[in-house]
């Protein structure tokens, strides 16, 4: 021991070792006046050469001031790359939910001058990084802009003319929490399913999820104290998650020809709920028809309809719900209705016969989508067996208007054989069907 020696650690084997000044400090005595007092650590004698003592405890100051750098040196560099990454990528991970604010939040307030801090670009920026380093990027940018049909067709002198409607399909639009239980208080108005924060949700929590995305089993409304809401506008359905797009890429092309927020619209939907619970819980086929009619009447011209999916088939049941006579529970617009309002019905890959796949998704909450995953299905049971799929799917209205439809003229073996010239099948002469 020496006098005024503090020591904070010891060496691993116990062995006695050369003691490292750490700091020097004053220490108040007894009778009022003050000792310096050494703060040291204890080493292994191996780390250290001639250049220190043992036996007094103190360490030349230089290699104080070696190792006191490598530790700054070190902090600073882990500071500087986190600040990096939150400037260069906080658009990106803002825009995927992750962080609340980017740098154009931070950056972007009237300071006390009264003078406004730059933007920060981070497309213009990598942009330009990769500008300077490969000169081929920006012309593979311009090339993919060429190749767009929206460019292509801008270029020849088209532009924008009829109102454009679009209806997304299963799963694609994007849902938000309005009121949930306890365990969803910090979600209010956050997606519950779409975007890369639906899989951090559901990995943390996911009984509490698979609660709020069921509809009530009896009556196919909302359970009590949850309303999940279908988000608005076209972020609602342009990407599913990250950059799997859905309708980005034709909203990109339909902005190349003059389209805006003035010229169409989209028009998302609580994809769970049966189309006549999405009259009368959201009054969506209403909405819809008056929309459609003041575009018509705004512009002057008839609308383009695209719908994609389930969209399809909603499609559908609009047209016969808004050619029904109020009395009888439709729209009213009358038998006409569509001719005067609709220019041109887009159909993308619609289920106007159903999807076969509802069926087993129903009966046992299996389908092939997930029966193909090989080692990652196996992961989804782990988090969400059939079981659990089956119970939350069978709650779904939607899924009910997907299963197939013609019978055993259109699904037995060999029924897609028969030849367009040949009569309609006598379905009573048919093999008996499964079902």
């Amino acid at each position: 021991q020496q006098p005024n020696v503090i020591v904070t650690h010891v060496t691993a084997d116990g062995a006695p070792g050369p003691l490292h000044l750490v700091e020097q400090q004053e220490q108040p005595g007894s009778d009022g006046s003050s000792a310096p007092v050494r703060v040291c650590e204890l080493l292994p004698s191996e780390t250290v050469e001639d250049d220190m003592s043992s036996a007094d405890g103190n360490c030349p100051p230089e290699h104080v001031i070696r190792k006191t750098s490598t530790y700054m040196f070190f902090a600073l560099a882990i500071i500087l790359g986190q600040i990096c990454v939150c400037v260069l990528f906080s658009v990106t991970l803002k825009r995927y939910g992750l962080i609340d604010k980017d740098i154009h939040d931070i950056l972007g307030v009237q300071n006390s001058t009264g003078l406004r801090m730059p933007q920060f670009n981070e497309s213009m920026y990598w942009l330009r990084s990769f500008n300077q380093t490969l000169p081929s990027m920006t012309n593979y940018v311009s090339t993919q802009a060429r190749l767009r049909p929206g460019y292509q067709f801008a270029q020849k002198g088209a532009s924008a003319k009829y109102p454009v409607v679009m209806v997304p399909g299963f799963v694609t639009s994007a849902l938000e929490v309005w009121q949930g239980k306890e365990c969803a208080k910090q979600l209010f108005r956050q997606r519950l399913w779409g975007g890369v924060g639906m899989v951090q949700h559901f990995l943390m929590d996911r009984h509490c999820v698979l609660e709020h995305m069921a509809l009530d089993p009896m009556t196919g409304k909302d359970p009590e104290n949850i309303r999940v809401r279908a988000a608005t506008g076209f972020e609602a359905a342009d990407y599913f998650a990250g950059n799997y797009w859905v309708w980005s890429k034709v909203l990109e092309n339909l902005a190349d020809i003059g389209y805006d927020g003035n010229m169409m619209t989209m028009e998302s939907y609580d994809w769970r709920l049966s189309f006549p619970m999405l009259e009368e819980r959201d009054g969506y086929l209403t909405k819809l028809k008056y929309r459609i009619e003041a575009f018509h009447k705004t512009s002057g011209q008839k609308v383009v309809l695209a719908s994609h999916s389930l969209g399809c088939v909603l499609v559908h049941y609009f047209f016969a719900w808004v050619t029904t006579s109020e009395k009888q529970g439709g729209g009213g617009g009358g038998k006409d209705w569509v001719d005067k309002h609709i220019h041109t019905y887009i159909n993308i890959a619609g289920a106007q016969l159903g999807a076969p796949k509802s069926a087993s998704s129903l009966l046992s909450g299996e389908m092939s989508d997930t029966v193909i995953l090989g080692p990652a299905g196996s992961l989804i049971e782990q988090f969400m067996g059939r079981k659990i799929r089956r119970d939350l799917w069978t709650t779904w209205g939607s899924l009910w208007s997907l299963l197939p439809k013609g019978g055993a003229a259109l699904w037995n073996t060999g029924a897609d054989l028969r030849s367009p010239a040949s009569p309609v099948l006598d379905e009573s002469k048919m093999p008996p069907s499964d079902d």
